[in-house]
């Protein structure tokens, strides 16, 4: 499960999460990891919407099930940013990604950034 521990800006983030901590295991190392193949995986597995992109970030964001009203992140939305986080992780390797999932009122907004 991801943690959430506020960030200097006042928005909840994710960090100190094990998937993301280095391990003794070698390291996995994929010669070349496509923005263009994650951006696909996040269309085709989620309501979130590319929000910003550069050549080695992306910005996803979603408030579909957030509560704009009362300016208060969905449940479903950060659960399903904790999933694709979990997939591409999985898909692409800890050593190759840096996954970034915030909330800011009702938004849940996941970022994307290719370790150099």
């Amino acid at each position: 499960m991801f943690d959430f521990i506020p960030k200097k800006r006042g928005v909840a983030g994710m960090s100190n999460n094990p998937m993301f901590e280095s391990s003794s295991k070698k390291p996995r190392k994929i010669s070349h990891v496509s923005l263009k193949e994650i951006k696909a995986y996040v269309k085709t597995n989620s309501w979130f919407s590319l929000n910003d992109e550069a050549d080695d970030y992306l910005h996803f964001d979603s408030r579909e099930y957030g509560d704009v009203g009362e300016e208060q992140p969905g449940a479903d939305d950060i659960k399903k940013a904790q999933e694709l986080g979990r997939e591409l992780i999985k898909k692409y390797g800890k050593n190759n990604l840096i996954i970034q999932i915030d909330t800011v009122d009702e938004w849940t907004i996941l970022e994307i950034y290719l370790k150099k």
